[in-house]
Order: C-alpha cells, then sequence, then structure tokens
C-alpha cells in the first residue's frame, strides 16, 4: 500500500511539473511579437520576433532591426523589402535571422521541450532596392 501511494504522489509531482513547464513555456510565447503581411508605415523590431507569414516592407517604408533582436521565421516564410531596412548589430549584440524552431536564441516559439532547427526551414530575405 505504501509503495502504491508513492507512485500516486509520483505522478502527481511529474503532471505538476508539465503543467508548470508549460505555463513558463506560454509566457515566453507571449514575450515575442507577432508580425505578418504588408508593413505599410515606418516600424521597429527589438527582442523576439516571431514571422508567422510573409512580410513585405512597402516602397518608402522603412523597418529598423535594432541591435540584439533575433527574428525567427516559421516554415516556408520570407521578409521582402521593397522600401528601407536599417539592420546594424554587433559582435555584441548580434541580430540574428533563423528558424522558429531554433531554441537557442530568442524565445522558445516551439511546442516540444527542444527545437531542432534544420536547413531550409524559412524561405529568405528579398532586398528590392
Amino acid at each position: 500500500m505504501r509503495f502504491r501511494r508513492f507512485n500516486n504522489r509520483s505522478a502527481v509531482i511529474k503532471r505538476k511539473k508539465r503543467e508548470l513547464f508549460l505555463q513558463k513555456l506560454e509566457a515566453r510565447r507571449l514575450l515575442a511579437r507577432d508580425v505578418s503581411g504588408l508593413i505599410d508605415a515606418d516600424d521597429t523590431w527589438s527582442g523576439t520576433i516571431h514571422v508567422t507569414g510573409d512580410v513585405t516592407v512597402a516602397a518608402g517604408v522603412e523597418l529598423t532591426i535594432d541591435p540584439d533582436t533575433v527574428i525567427k521565421f516559421a516554415d516556408a516564410r520570407f521578409l521582402r523589402v521593397d522600401g528601407a531596412l536599417d539592420a546594424v548589430g554587433s559582435a555584441e549584440e548580434p541580430i540574428i535571422f533563423t528558424s522558429v524552431h531554433d531554441d537557442s536564441v530568442g524565445e522558445d516559439l516551439t511546442v516540444d521541450a527542444v527545437g531542432s532547427p534544420f536547413a531550409g526551414a524559412w524561405e529568405s530575405i528579398y532586398l528590392n532596392q
């Protein structure tokens, strides 16, 4: 009987840990800014940016990306710049373009515990000037 109670308590502890992990993951997702579609007014990106759909910067519009910003693209998504792009990072504060599957930088946007980025997950950055 005692052994059985230990197993039940162990299962409860595991379930609580899993619930806490999911709550923390949801909180981290909320720290990222979701973007998609047409950017038709000057904008500045900072922190973690989640590109959920293709993004186009309209002609005559400037997109500024602050140093130490991480841009995470959903699968097969791109950034097209028909206007201006101002993105100057440094070795100490780089600007990183990566996949939503990459958990090594920025906020964790994957549902599973460990994101696994792979080549070709997101499409490209197009500069049309």
